[in-house]
């Protein structure tokens, strides 16, 4: 049985969607009462998605637009989100506990973290019964 090649996502598409988040952030932070904070989160997303869109001589930016899908290009990027993956869970951790210590309600954090968890245990769940 042959595979079906996967065809490499357009190259516009991550430049633009990670400038897009620009608008709901502002829009969110206006809703809270500071558009000037608003402002600034969403100048820096339009300017991280221009960064993305005319930095084609790096391969970093190339891996990141999805422009290539070669078998090193999914390994690193496999890594990168396991690096970013535990980054994250670690900092969730901290601020959980950070909360409790400080007498806060930790909840954000505690919900978070069991989102984490429960991804983590159906995904081994669903790939282990593919392999």
């Amino acid at each position: 049985m042959q595979t079906e090649a996967r065809r490499p996502m357009p190259e516009w598409v991550v430049p633009l969607l990670v400038a897009g988040v620009g608008a709901p952030t502002f829009g969110a932070f206006w809703i809270g009462g500071r558009p000037q904070l608003g402002a600034v989160w969403a100048a820096i997303s339009v300017a991280f998605g221009i960064v993305i869109a005319v930095g084609g001589r790096s391969d970093t930016i190339l891996m990141l637009r999805g422009a290539e899908e070669d078998e090193r290009t999914m390994l690193l990027e496999y890594k990168a989100t396991t690096a970013m993956g535990l980054v994250l869970i670690v900092a969730l951790v901290g601020l959980f506990l950070a909360a409790g210590i400080r007498g806060e309600n930790g909840l954000v954090y505690g919900v978070l973290l069991l989102v984490a968890e429960v991804t983590h245990l159906t995904a081994l769940f669903v790939l282990n019964r593919k392999s």
